[in-house]
């Protein structure tokens, strides 16, 4: 079954596995914004904006993360930059 249905080509296994990663960010991040934004701070605050766009990020570097084996461009900018402010 894996055989007929899988996708061959790894160029188009990355380019799905980062379509639906950043799409899963944007679904959770601007949707936690437009929660807040449309009810005027009734149903959200600044930190369910911060954890909707935490739970997008994190869940689109787990999507995507698998496919490739190695982390996308963003994270890696971001880790090394975290590394060079700690030392």
């Amino acid at each position: 079954m894996k055989e007929k249905f899988g996708l061959r080509q790894d160029i188009l296994k990355e380019f799905l596995a980062e379509f639906l990663g950043i799409f899963v960010l944007i679904l959770f991040g601007c949707g936690s914004v437009a929660q807040t934004v449309l009810s005027k701070g009734a149903l959200g605050e600044p930190l369910t904006i911060h954890v909707g766009f935490t739970l997008g990020v994190m869940m689109a570097v787990y999507m995507a993360g698998g496919v490739s084996g190695k982390r996308g461009s963003r994270v890696h900018l971001l880790l090394e930059l975290h590394r060079s402010i700690g030392n």
